[in-house]
């Protein structure tokens, strides 16, 4: 899996810490995520929340989007993920720390190694059917997430997209994909816009 990911330059519109490096540090069965900002590393970027790896090494919970004040004051959410024998996430659960509190359910259908339907509208994004390509995703991530990039909620942190939630997908969305000689894509455009992709061993 990823250790670390960059989330570009401070001019650059990222999903995540906009300009920061961030690291996936696991010690036993806790995640936690440290860093700094790419334009002065001596600035520390990280999450006061933890997550808890399983034996696989994909997430079973995690509270990484929560504040310090949330978790001191116990009043934040967690993250929690149902798998089948595969390891695809069919469910996703968002709950309140607190007994009784805000809860909402998400469940993922997934076809030939792809996921083909989610309930629920994680993120907001109004995502609910997929159609893939017979492309085969043959990178170390989810590239899908990189155009679906709600499909686990915010995911601020890049969880998914790095693998730490479910396994990558095994074809590519539908779209015009360019492809290079050794079935590697540099390049997607995908309702209207253009992604640039650069891979490095």
């Amino acid at each position: 899996k990823v250790t670390a990911v960059e989330f570009g330059g401070t001019d650059e519109i990222v999903i995540g810490p906009q300009g920061a490096h961030l690291e996936f540090s696991i010690s036993g069965t806790t995640m936690t995520l440290t860093g700094y900002y790419l334009s002065n590393s001596s600035r520390k970027v990280t999450s006061p929340g933890k997550g808890q790896i399983n034996s696989n090494g994909y997430l079973d919970k995690q509270y990484f989007e929560s504040s310090e004040y949330e978790i001191k004051n116990n009043d934040y959410l967690i993250w929690s993920y149902e798998r089948n024998s595969k390891n695809e996430v069919t469910k996703m659960i968002v709950a309140d720390s607190k007994p009784k509190g805000y809860s909402s359910t998400y469940t993922y259908t997934w076809e030939n190694g792809c996921i083909v339907s989610v309930t629920g509208n994680p993120g907001g994004a109004g995502y609910s059917r997929f159609s893939f390509s017979n492309i085969e995703n043959k990178t170390n991530i989810d590239l899908n997430l990189l155009l679906y990039d709600q499909m686990f909620g915010e995911d601020l942190f890049s969880l998914a997209l790095c693998g730490y939630i479910a396994p990558k997908q095994k074809y590519l969305v539908d779209g015009n994909w360019k492809l290079d000689s050794s079935g590697y894509p540099p390049q997607i455009t995908w309702e209207g816009n253009t992604y640039s992709i650069s891979y490095t061993k």
